[in-house]
Order: C-alpha cells, then structure tokens, then sequence
C-alpha cells in the first residue's frame, strides 16, 4: 500500500509537471546539433539545419587541394503544436566564405553572408515557405567583418575594421558610427536602441545607442583590488530603464587588480571570491554599487573532486546575469569547465577543433535590502556540447516558484535526464522530479533559447539524432 501511495504521488508530480509543457512530436534529424530556433511568424515556427554548421567553425586552415562541400541548409517549419510540418532545402545563390548570419527578418527568412564569387557581403531573402525572393550585395566588405543581431533581431549591427554600422529588421542602414574593438561582450536592447559592452585592448566600454540622441560611451574601470572577469549586461524584465552590469571578482596568486579576460572555463589560476554588481537608470544614472563576496556561509567548490586549494574559492564560474524576483535580485553563476582538444588529418591537413563541457554547481545569490547568500547544489555531471552558448541549465518562474532546468549525466550507463528542481522565495529546494516525457532517449543538451529570442517561450531540445520544439507554458 505505501509502494501504490509513493507511485501515485510521483505520477502525479510527474503529470503536473508536463502540464507545463506542450506534448511533445519528436523529429528524427541527422545533424541535430547544428539546428537553430529563428522564431514565430502567424502560429509558425521556423529552424534552420545545416548538414554542416559554418557558425562553429569546426574546421580550420584547409589545404588549397581541398574544397570543402557547400553548406546545405533546411528550413523545418512547425505549427503551434510542435508538429513538424514541412522540410526545405534554401537554395542560396552563392557557395558561403562565412556565414554571417540567419534569422527573420521582417517576416522572411535572411542569410547574410561573404562570398568570394559575389566579391563581398550579401544578402540572400527567402520566404516563408522557403522560396528565394531577392539577393543583393550588402556591402563591399570581403572579409574581416562580422554581423551581431539584438533580441528578436530588432537591430543588426555589421561591424567592420572602423564601423559599425546600425540596421533595423527591414535591412535599412540607419545609422554608423566610428567603431574599433578587440571583442563585443554583449549586447542587448534597451529603450528603443540598445546596449553595447566591449573591451579594447585591456580597456571595457559600456556603449548606449538610442535612435534619438547620439552615442554614449561609458569606461568601465576595473578595481585595483581585484581581478575581474566575465562582465554581462541584463535589463529589468520589470522596470525597463534599470539594467545590470555584473561581474566576477576574485584573486590570483601574483597579480593585482585589473580586467582579466582569459575565458574562465579555462582559467585555472583564478579564484572567485565574490561578485560585483552596478545598477544603471541610463548609463549616466548610477543607483548603486556593490561588491557581495562570498562568506564561509557558502560552499565553495561543492564538485565530489574539489581539493583542500580548491576551497580557498570557486574555481571556472561563468556569469550567467541577474533575474528580477519578487522584488528580489537573483544573480545566476555556474561552475564550469572546458577542454579544448586539436586534431589534424594527416591526409587533408584539416584542423578540427573539438569542445568538452563539464558543468558541475548553479550558485544563486540573493540580493536584498540586506544581502543574502544561498547555494544550491546540482550533482556534478559533464555532457559534450558544441558550442558555448550552449548552456547546461535554464531557470524560469512559475507562479511564486524559482524552476530551474538541468541535464544530469549518469556516465557509468552513458544517459542523459532533464531533471527539475523547483526552489521557494529563500532560494531552499522544495522538490526535484524527473521530466518522464523528454527522456525516452538520450538528451545531450538542456532547454535553452536561442540568445536572439531570449524572450521566447518556445525551445529547441537537441538530441542525439532527434530534435523537439518545445513551448514551455508558464
């Protein structure tokens, strides 16, 4: 009796948790992984997959003896309830230098790329259906430039070696300016125009662009204190005009303060000791400035392998931005490793180089009046990724509940299971369950929205040979 008792509560656990997504179709695709969520026109959904995935750049220095295949792209488009509907080929007028980029655009379908036959940077419009509309030289940029689009592709900006050029999602150039970086941190919409944080040798500048007012730039200097590393921007989902900018701070053995931009997946030598954050009404507006260092409350490099040297700090956090909660702050870290892995066909001479993902504990730091500190544990566990921005969880608000998403490894058995946890006010764990429908075969990747929907309900789960479109139902 106390079995059937402990079975029905799980099945219903089970079955209350699958209300919150819609059932699932799943769509056996080859290349899986290199699939792409673009977004919703009229109750449609549309994915590209590419037999090869040219924003990866997997393959590098070809001998001139090898011509590399032309990249075959299909449109897959779904209805609203997940269904798969139809599969197309795009046939582009050129054979790709670089893909620059692929997204909606003023409800059609845009690839903006390099070609050496079209002696520049085109454009390539499809339909919805998939049908080739137009093509036209965007620019006359042959190489060295590169196109970053802000959320729902409200904007695109196409960066040259000393412009940055500003379009809107009709392809129109609104606007230049003068523009030389290193690397864009990030980028995000704010007020009309957007936010822009970039790093020039060993100098970080906060940009914000409005189509009414000119330029304002924003130097954002690091301490003498401390190291710091892995800066974001994230804009209050509730009060629109405040944004964030957080970061990590933290130590390492010889070196004084100052920005740090080894990738901290990699960076062995850093220890985080805490994380600084800035809150922003405009970029001339500062509201606060705090430092919120980690006390022995929490526990430090809670992975089954951690050492003695280990505890004296989190080692690899990547910042993962803030969420508005209750009138709380939530500040998302993870700790995370990477190995990065060269080989060479001895034949072709081609480079492949291959990324290993291990993801081990999601910290949340609660920031109220008075600062809180809680950690929350998930079992450590790797699973191979492909690309960075390929997150290992995904935390989302139900009613007054904090749910976050996460691939668990169970490495001895080689599968992968989409575990939930659901997390009160306080940040203490109420419950974990099983996601039962998403686990009938092996999931290598958690739920995770395309960066340029981050607003989006709707998710891409990648699998081994499978695909699903997912509407998560809040």
């Amino acid at each position: 009796m106390k079995l059937l008792l402990i079975t029905l509560i799980t099945l219903l656990n089970i079955a209350a948790f699958s209300q919150e997504f819609l059932s699932v179709t799943k769509s056996v695709l080859p290349n899986s992984f290199n699939s792409k969520y673009l977004g919703e026109v009229d109750g449609k959904h549309y994915v590209l997959n590419y037999n090869n995935n040219d924003f990866l750049n997997e393959t590098k220095d070809l001998d001139q003896d090898v011509i590399p295949p032309k990249t075959e792209i299909q449109l897959l488009i779904f209805n609203d309830q997940t269904e798969l509907e139809k599969k197309v080929v795009l046939n582009y007028e050129y054979k790709f230098q670089d893909l620059l980029f692929a997204g909606i655009l003023d409800k059609h379908i845009s690839l903006i790329y390099t070609s050496r036959k079209a002696k520049g940077t085109v454009v390539d419009n499809f339909d919805l259906d998939g049908n080739e509309l137009d093509f036209s030289l965007l620019s006359e940029e042959k190489k060295d430039n590169f196109i970053l689009a802000t959320d729902s592709n409200t904007m695109l900006l196409h960066f040259t070696k000393e412009i940055c050029y500003v379009y809107d999602n009709k392809l129109k150039n609104i606007d230049k300016f003068t523009f030389q970086t290193d690397s864009i941190i990030d980028l995000v919409n704010y007020q009309g125009g957007f936010l822009l944080l970039h790093r020039k040798e060993n100098n970080v500048e906060l940009i914000q662009y409005s189509k009414n007012s000119k330029i304002t730039r924003l130097p954002i200097q690091a301490s003498k204190t401390w190291i710091c590393k892995d800066p974001i921007i994230s804009v209050d989902a509730t009060a629109p005009e405040k944004f964030y900018l957080t970061y990590i701070v933290g130590k390492v053995v010889g070196r004084e303060g100052g920005w740090n931009f080894v990738d901290t997946r990699i960076d062995g030598s850093m220890r985080s000791k805490g994380v600084s954050i800035t809150i922003f009404e405009g970029i001339d507006q500062i509201i606060k400035e705090r430092t919120i260092l980690f006390e022995s409350s929490i526990i430090y490099a809670t992975n089954p392998n951690a050492n003695s040297e280990q505890s004296l700090g989190c080692i690899n956090l990547k910042n993962k931005g803030v969420m508005n909660y209750e009138n709380s702050l939530i500040l998302l870290l993870e700790e995370q490793t990477m190995k990065r892995k060269e080989t060479i066909n001895p034949l072709t001479g081609t480079k492949k180089i291959q990324h290993s993902f291990g993801y081990y504990d999601v910290i949340l730091i609660k920031m109220d009046q008075m600062t809180s500190i809680q950690n929350f544990l998930i079992k450590a566990y790797e699973s191979n990724m492909d690309e960075n921005q390929f997150g290992s969880f995904y935390c989302y608000f139900k009613g007054d509940k904090l749910n976050i998403l996460y691939n668990q490894s169970y490495i001895r058995e080689n599968k992968h299971k989409l575990l939930k946890a659901s997390l009160d006010r306080f940040l203490e764990m109420g419950e974990k369950s099983l996601v039962d429908n998403f686990n009938q075969h092996d999931l290598n990747l958690v739920l995770n929205p395309v960066r340029n929907y981050v607003k989006s309900k709707y998710f891409l789960a990648l699998q081994n040979g499978f695909l699903d479109l997912i509407l998560l139902q809040e």
